[in-house]
């Protein structure tokens, strides 16, 4: 058997058609570099005082006051100050709501103590809830 020669490329003609194979290159090229772009992580708001927003919080307060369901995962927030050290988040489950409570790491009295470099220390400690005042 010889070897075949290669074909000649096939000639495009010379009108301002896009073949179609080329134009579906592009759009996954543009598809693929869109979220490499700054803004892909942009997404529409409303604006704070419409109607949208409202019912969007409405809806979040209504979720927020029934707790989960017993296979639906545990919600967990933040009681603490921002910036306070000692952080307390709080844990509210199907069978109940409890807290967690993370010592302060770099504080003098818990470096102070002696078995502060066991790999326990700065676990948390889970508890009631304080009352909010």
């Amino acid at each position: 058997m010889e070897p075949s020669e290669p074909a000649e490329p096939a000639l495009v003609p010379a009108t301002n058609v896009i073949p179609p194979e080329v134009l579906r290159e592009a759009i996954k090229a543009v598809a693929a570099e869109r979220p490499l772009r700054g803004d892909a992580g942009q997404t529409y708001s409303p604006a704070p005082d419409s109607v949208a927003a409202r019912l969007a919080k409405g809806f979040a307060a209504a979720r927020a006051a029934v707790p989960p369901k017993l296979l639906e995962a545990p919600r967990m927030e933040l009681v603490s100050a921002p910036r306070d050290p000692k952080r307390i988040y709080r844990v509210t489950t199907a069978l109940g709501e409890y807290c967690l409570y993370y010592p302060d790491k770099g504080g003098i009295s818990a470096n102070s103590d002696p078995r502060s470099g066991r790999p326990e220390f700065g676990q948390p400690m889970a508890s009631t809830c304080p009352i909010p005042f």
